[in-house]
């Protein structure tokens, strides 16, 4: 069952951590503080990994799934995701210093 913006928007405090799953490897992750945060794990190279994508509401459900499959691309081109986006972020952080 894929999730809907209104059940994200709508979802409470947990208990304790839990995974909503979206579809496609795709689950949003909640926090018992209400952080709600979107999350892919997958394997490069025989290594568990996870990526996130931003905390909901910044990045809504259809930017997320958007990310997803930027992610699925890259994996698939034999590029590790998490490696990529921490590329970028360095130099956005580099061109913003200069």
């Amino acid at each position: 069952m894929s999730l809907t913006d209104s059940f994200v928007k709508n979802l409470k405090p947990v208990d304790k951590p839990k995974k909503f799953i979206d579809g496609d490897g795709l689950y949003l992750y909640a926090t018992p503080v209400g952080l709600k945060s979107w999350r892919f794990n997958y394997r490069f190279q025989g290594k568990q990994q996870t990526l996130t994508f931003g905390t909901y509401p910044m990045v809504s459900l259809k930017d997320a799934r958007d990310k997803l499959v930027d992610a699925k691309r890259s994996l698939k081109a034999g590029v590790n995701p998490t490696l990529q986006k921490k590329r970028l972020k360095a130099t956005e952080r580099a061109e913003t210093e200069n």
